[in-house]
């Protein structure tokens, strides 16, 4: 087996294990971790499925913090 494949073999070892599907944690109402009922930043209602995934930001307030694409490309 040459250098090349070896390192092509290794490169796709690599890809799948960060790609590997992750477990993302789920809380039930009551559950330690189950999200505010309103917004910690502006007091909305928060969504049962953002609280479920324990976010304590409404989808609003949560996009505000994101960094906005620039439109530039490298």
């Amino acid at each position: 087996m040459s250098f090349e494949d070896r390192a092509q073999d290794h490169e796709a070892q690599e890809w799948a294990i960060i790609n590997q599907p992750r477990e993302v944690a789920r809380y039930a109402l009551g559950e330690p971790g189950y999200g505010p009922a309103d917004c910690q930043d502006c007091g909305a209602e928060m969504h049962p499925v953002r609280r479920g995934y324990g976010f304590n930001l409404c989808t609003p307030c949560q996009s505000a913090l994101e960094p906005k694409p620039t439109g530039r490309r490298l």
